[in-house]
């Protein structure tokens, strides 16, 4: 293995289930979790850090002057709503920095991995016994190179900017 083997660790069946499980108890303690289409997040009105005074003041403003409200407006909804918001807002970032620390670790040992293999392909290359060449050849084909793409030319459109 490469020096610089970046995670060695293991992780019993036992404790996997048992992430497992905790992770679906989360799930159903917030059964109220919803999933937005990508088309959904564009249109919705954003609240970010910023405007949490706004929301507040408008709020306390609400439940202060109720008959400038029609019965439709409801105020008890808009004061749960808020409280639950700043109690997700926590749990949100432990969630987000847990699956930060999840993908990091992730990239990390893919690269243990990949530097594993090649390390071990060059050994099999170098390797002077017999009946290795199919497993060679074989492994080989990762470094193969595909035919590169043309350049655009003048009919070809150059690829829109991302922005």
């Amino acid at each position: 293995m490469p020096k610089d083997n970046l995670v060695s660790a293991s992780l019993p069946a036992a404790d996997v289930q048992a992430v497992s499980d905790a992770l679906a108890t989360i799930r159903a303690k917030l059964p109220f979790l919803i999933d937005l289409t990508p088309q959904d997040r564009r249109r919705l009105l954003k609240m970010g850090d910023g405007s949490r005074a706004f929301v507040e003041k408008a709020l306390t403003a609400a439940q202060g002057n109720p008959q400038v409200f029609p019965p439709s407006f409801n105020v008890a909804e808009y004061a749960r709503d808020l409280t639950l918001w700043g109690q997700l807002g926590p749990i949100a970032t432990q969630v987000t920095q847990l699956a930060e620390l999840l993908d990091d670790t992730q990239v990390a040992l893919g690269s243990d991995l990949m530097n594993a293999a090649v390390t071990a392909y060059g050994y099999l290359n170098q390797a002077t016994t017999g009946g290795l060449e199919e497993v060679r050849a074989e492994l080989g084909k990762r470094f193969e190179r595909g035919p590169s793409s043309p350049e655009p030319g003048p009919s070809t459109p150059p690829s829109p900017a991302v922005t």
